[in-house]
């Protein structure tokens, strides 16, 4: 394109701000487009290694994992009616009470509730105990074989023998699959 009636230096600008526009245009159409999908590749590969090195810590840990899910199954009562369940919180809470240096004065039942598609059965254990039998019943109690939750717990100190009056509100999940 010859433009005659402009002299030697406008055509120098007018020829340096058309190659300065075809420049811009094409980092626009094409550089930072490139740059922006190297970049979302680059984070995408990021994170996937990032996944990667997690599944790999999982697979590594998979026999532990199994292990606690496995305690985790054997630990929550199944049953085909609510009395079952209810039986086998009594049967367990006066086994783990029965171990330690607990003296039971009264297990009496509390009324079930729900609990996130599991239902959860509870007793309330009265007793009295020394200082160190109430510490050794807490810990078999909320051992992970028992999965066994104290909601309430209350403690009277008496000049007796064995000083402490224990009353605990005890609960767990249970599966009841009621047949139709």
């Amino acid at each position: 394109m010859k433009l005659p009636h402009l002299r030697r230096r406008e055509r120098v600008l007018c020829a340096l701000t058309a190659a300065a526009v075809l420049a811009g245009a094409a980092y626009a159409a094409v550089v930072e487009p490139l740059a922006t999908n190297w970049l979302e590749l680059h984070r995408k590969a990021g994170a996937a290694v990032e996944e990667w090195s997690k599944l790999r810590a999982l697979v590594g840990s998979r026999e532990r994992i199994a292990a606690a899910y496995k305690r985790v199954e054997e630990s929550v009562m199944t049953g085909t009616n609510p009395d079952e369940a209810q039986l086998r919180l009594f049967d367990e809470v006066s086994r783990v009470a029965n171990e330690t240096a607990f003296e039971v004065d009264g297990l009496k039942p509390v009324r079930a509730t729900e609990a996130q598609g599991f239902e959860r059965y509870g007793v309330e254990l009265g007793g009295r105990c020394t200082a160190p039998a109430f510490t050794e019943v807490l810990l078999a109690l909320q051992a992970p074989e028992h999965l066994l939750r104290i909601d309430k717990l209350t403690v009277v100190v008496g000049r007796g023998k064995p000083p402490l009056t224990v009353t605990m509100r005890i609960s767990k999940l249970a599966r009841v699959e009621r047949s139709q």
